[in-house]
């Protein structure tokens, strides 16, 4: 071998040598590059997973609103009839004292040869039960025998 050959060897080795390295250092970072990639698509993976439990959970909370809205709406109903109840009851209420004290008034007002107009009972004796000049207190105690306030 002669000088020329050797330089030309030793030039090949050289260059040999450079791409061999060159393609260590591109092995090293394509497996880098498929480290990265695949933990890419693991992100992905588990930002999709969590776009879709986001979806349901938003769904959920849509649902459990609008059932929330339709129990208040119930309930908004029930408060409603359950006032004019009570309204209708005080008027009730309200109209039977009206007129337990109009008896009583006229009671009171009687001559002692009267009779009450709303119950039948005379002077001096006890109002049914029934009649409007009793309260329930006093109806109750008529109804037991017990002692009740002329």
């Amino acid at each position: 071998m002669n000088k020329v050959d050797i330089h030309d060897a030793a030039t090949q080795l050289a260059a040999g040598r450079t791409a061999y390295s060159l393609a260590r250092e591109l092995l090293g970072v394509r497996a880098e590059l498929k480290t990265q990639r695949d933990q890419a698509i693991k992100n992905l993976h588990h930002f999709e997973d969590q776009s879709r439990q986001n979806r349901v959970t938003r769904r959920e909370a849509k649902e459990l609103r609008d059932t929330l809205e339709q129990i208040e709406a119930e309930e908004g109903q029930e408060i409603a009839y359950l006032q004019e109840q009570l309204d209708a009851a005080k008027l009730a209420v309200l109209q039977a004292t009206a007129n337990a004290l109009n008896c009583h008034n006229r009671c009171k007002h009687l001559e002692r040869s009267q009779v009450c107009n709303a119950c039948g009972s005379e002077p001096g004796q006890y109002h049914a039960p029934e009649c409007p000049a009793v309260d329930a207190f006093t109806a109750g105690r008529i109804r037991a025998g017990l002692k009740v306030k002329r």
